[in-house]
């Protein structure tokens, strides 16, 4: 082949903070930090899409990032103090470094090129007990419900494109979602379903979604018979209000955990 094409690279993860206001005409601006060493991975000499699992560990990348973000809080924390409630969160994003470590020589050129990187599967990590939720809201054009946190923003919690199993099938039914209430602590939120028809009432349906897991909570531990008003505190803990009573949290979150 006339080029030189990639034998061997080196892929590093990357932490990358942005704070409110890092910002230039052109780009936004990150303090990064690397997670874990870089691992180097071999590519084959042939023509076409290659297939690499990325060589990180996840559980080792997760706790990396817990301790690089505790230790980015320390090292800003004058100007995150000086944020209001009206400021963007500090953001969180990954980065990858790809850094050619040798090539397969071309036969008529020194150049090596790289026609794409194409990523698959990317998911979200899970919320560490030491990230705070600050905000849960609806995003209405695409009907949405999101949270931030104190290092991330615009997680999707509820995706109305994605709940297949409650579209209605009948021909004239339309659904929308609301975000009726979130707990004082922001770690519930309440999302009532909703479809009409020309000519038919509102049928309403009410969802409890645990925030911090991105998890619905099922009819197998939340009767859906259940009427629901939103969230109460009472003797230091946060109830869900329902018609049948006030209904504990803890419960519904360790049956929710053990699935």
């Amino acid at each position: 082949m006339n080029m030189n094409r990639v034998k061997n690279a080196k892929i590093t993860l990357l932490a990358g903070f942005h704070m409110p206001g890092d910002v230039t005409e052109i780009a936004e601006a990150y303090t990064v930090k690397q997670i874990g060493v870089g691992s180097v991975v071999t590519l084959r000499d042939v023509m076409g899409l290659q297939d690499i699992p990325l060589p990180v560990d996840k559980k080792t990348a997760f706790k990396e990032r817990v301790d690089l973000t505790r230790e980015f809080k320390i090292d800003f924390k004058e100007r995150l103090d000086g944020l209001t409630e009206y400021d963007t969160p500090m953001q969180l994003h990954y980065f990858l470094k790809f850094e050619i470590v040798d090539v397969y020589p071309g036969s008529n050129w020194d150049d090596t090129c790289i026609s794409d990187i194409l990523f698959d599967n990317m998911a979200i990590d899970p919320l560490s007990a030491d990230e705070i939720i600050k905000k849960v809201y609806e995003f209405d054009d695409e009907d949405l419900v999101l949270f931030d946190t104190d290092i991330r923003s615009g997680i999707v919690l509820v995706d109305m494109k994605e709940l297949k199993d409650f579209k209605e099938k009948v021909e004239g039914v339309e659904m929308a979602i609301t975000l009726m209430d979130t707990s004082p602590d922001k770690e519930w939120a309440q999302v009532d379903f909703m479809f009409t028809a020309v000519g038919t009432r509102v049928e309403e349906i009410p969802v409890l979604y645990h925030v911090r897991s991105m998890k619905r909570v099922g009819t197998d531990i939340l009767d859906n018979s259940i009427s629901m008003y939103g969230f109460t505190e009472k003797d230091g803990k946060i109830w869900l209000d329902t018609n049948k009573g006030l209904v504990d949290l803890e419960k519904i979150k360790n049956s929710l955990m053990a699935e």
